[in-house]
């Protein structure tokens, strides 16, 4: 193509969807640093695409509690359509996890 120049074919689906693209992601332990990069990283990710209709949930958990990282998944259940998740791997937890990917795919 004429200077190189190849379509971004992320921003034209995003570009040409009805619904944006909403993200929940959990972290652990708001001060811990390794997770600040990443959510540092993210929201620049995040503010490439501001032209774009992407919204991004940003929840942080205190610890490894399995209770509290349910209650965060509950919450994020109805309100996103994808998720980004570090932490814990528990038999529930992989269940909730499992049980809201369904819903993403129907």
């Amino acid at each position: 193509m004429k200077n190189d120049y190849h379509p971004n074919m992320l921003g034209r689906a995003l570009a040409v969807s009805k619904t944006p693209l909403t993200i929940g992601m959990i972290m652990i332990e708001k001060g811990n640093p390794f997770f600040q990069l990443i959510h540092s990283g993210m929201k620049e990710a995040i503010s490439q695409f501001r032209d774009y209709p992407i919204l991004v949930y940003f929840r942080h958990i205190n610890g490894v509690g399995e209770e509290e990282y349910l209650n965060v998944l509950d919450e994020l259940e109805n309100n996103v359509n994808a998720l980004i998740i570090a932490g814990l791997q528990t038999k529930r937890i992989v269940e909730k996890v499992n049980q809201i990917a369904k819903k993403f795919l129907l």
